[in-house]
């Protein structure tokens, strides 16, 4: 079977997420886990979700050679679009001549235990795997009713390689409580502020506000997470996206008459307060247009206009009116 390359944005995407996962591991920091991507509707989401995964299982740390990720898992919010998903994942993968046991689909919570508790040299073990937000939250909720949390954190702790969640449709399926349960199960840490993860609404900002240091000092290096969409909610951004601090002029000319020390620590302090978040990559609606890849809906309209009869009245329009509807009908003719 022939294989199809991939697109330049998607490529484009794939080489600088892995870039920088391999710049930070080869500084030892942690300066980034999370990466938003905003790819146009129609560009090819899923196999980029399915080509990220792959490249990202080839990671190797250059001093031992070891690779980088144990597991990639691609995570949807609809049972739907995991059929899709893995279809699309197993192809591509087939096409590069990988083993299909490198991909796997998990259909319920047992499936995904049994998967994620799998040695991690097992020939058989599934690299990729394809399931749902909704999993996560019951494993969560069962592990910690049976008191096996420990023991699945043990093992995949173990291998000390880390873990990516490439998350499909972001806008929708993901808030800062699914983020910290999927942290919290995949690692003995809680969530981390690092990168562009925010807290969602004010209301979750304000409530766990008090554990905001120790998240930033003890984060899970260990779980990157890669959203996909192509329409980012403010969310998903505080969630996934890069955090940029900005000063407006306001704060600017604010500061003016301030004695030096007291006007450098005001300044400091709005530029810490004023940020905001962009996507890591992005592919804009515009370029999928220009590049041909998807169809533009406003380039063939006609306007059309309705008469809308109320119900108890008497069925009947003015004749002024009648006769306007019948010149618009013959008009629309002669033009089809």
């Amino acid at each position: 079977m022939p294989h199809e390359p991939l697109r330049p944005h998607q490529a484009q995407a794939i080489h600088r997420v892995c870039s920088a996962i391999i710049t930070e591991h080869s500084n030892k920091r942690d300066t980034n886990s999370n990466f938003l991507l905003q790819h146009a509707a129609g560009s090819g989401k899923s196999k980029t979700a399915a080509a990220l995964a792959k490249e990202l299982l080839l990671l190797r740390d250059s001093c031992t050679d070891r690779r980088l990720f144990l597991f990639a898992f691609i995570v949807v919010d609809r049972v739907q679009l995991t059929q899709q998903l893995y279809e699309t994942a197993s192809q591509y993968l087939a096409e590069l001549g990988a083993p299909s046991s490198w991909v796997a689909l998990s259909s319920c919570v047992d499936q995904l235990q049994a998967y994620m508790g799998m040695q991690a040299d097992n020939v058989r073990r599934p690299r990729i795997i394809v399931t749902t937000v909704q999993s996560f939250w019951c494993m969560w909720m069962r592990a910690r009713r049976a008191s096996i949390l420990g023991d699945l954190q043990a093992k995949l702790n173990a291998s000390h390689q880390r873990i990516a969640i490439i998350c499909d449709e972001v806008h929708r399926s993901h808030s800062w409580k699914s983020v910290d349960i999927i942290n919290h199960l995949l690692s003995s840490n809680r969530g981390t502020d690092k990168g562009g993860r925010g807290d969602g609404s004010e209301g979750e900002r304000q409530r766990h506000k008090s554990n905001s240091s120790s998240r930033k000092d003890k984060g899970s290096s260990r779980v990157h997470y890669i959203g996909l969409t192509a329409t980012p909610s403010e969310n998903a951004l505080r969630l996934f996206g890069v955090k940029e601090a900005f000063r407006t002029l306001a704060q600017a000319q604010g500061t003016s008459a301030l004695e030096p020390q007291t006007q450098q620590q005001q300044q400091q302090q709005q530029f810490e307060q004023g940020h905001l978040f962009r996507p890591f990559h992005v592919y804009t609606l515009r370029q999928a247009l220009e590049d041909g890849l998807v169809l533009d809906v406003l380039r063939n309209y006609r306007c059309k206009e309705v008469t809308v009869l109320l119900e108890g009245g008497n069925g009947a329009l003015p004749d002024q009116e009648h006769t306007r509807l019948q010149q618009q009908q013959q008009q629309d003719q002669e033009q089809q």
